[in-house]
This record gives C-alpha cells, structure tokens and sequence, in this order.
C-alpha cells in the first residue's frame, strides 16, 4: 500500500486538504468536499497493486510539509511557483492528463 499523508491549510474559499505520496500532491480536496470519504477513495485507488509504489512514508510526509508551506506562501502572495512535484496516477490517460503533464 502507497503511503499517504495529508495536511490541510485555511484559504480564503475554505480549506485546502493536499493529500500526498512519496512521488508528490496526488490529490486535494475543498471543504465543500467531504474529506474522509474521499481520502478512502484515494486510499483505495493506491492499494491496487499496479498503482501501488515502494515507499516508507517519510518523503510523502516531507512533500505534504513542504506543499503546506508553498500554499500558505502563495496565499499571502510571496511565492509562484511550486517545488512538490503532482502524483499523476490517479488521472486517466486522456485530455485532462495531456495537460496537467503539460502544465505540471
């Protein structure tokens, strides 16, 4: 099972929870969003074998720190781009995964 670690930061629309693996931001969720349900989806979604990575849970807890200081810095306006990389392997192949590989 791929290591997951969250944290979640107060932003002006609500908070933000970033949901992250060894490899990167593998999701995030609004707290319009209801989280728990969706951190078991994402949960499931990593336990499949083929989707599932090597890992000891440091580096996803060091990504989800190092994403929350990130965030809180882009909200008060300080910093653009962003150094943790996204966990795409949730996305589909398809449309929607040709650009965020393009963007991210």
């Amino acid at each position: 099972m791929t290591a997951l670690q969250h944290t979640t930061v107060p932003t002006p629309i609500g908070d933000l929870t970033i949901v992250c693996t060894d490899a990167g931001v593998v999701a995030t969720i609004l707290d319009d969003d209801d989280r728990d349900p969706e951190m078991e989806r994402i949960a499931r979604a990593l336990a499949d074998p083929a989707a599932d990575t090597v890992g000891d849970g440091m580096a996803a807890r060091d990504r989800a720190r190092t994403a929350r200081r990130e965030v809180d810095a882009y909200l008060r306006g300080v910093r653009r781009p962003f150094s943790v990389p996204a966990d795409l392997r949730l996305v589909p192949d398809g449309f929607k995964r040709r650009v965020l590989e393009v963007v991210v």
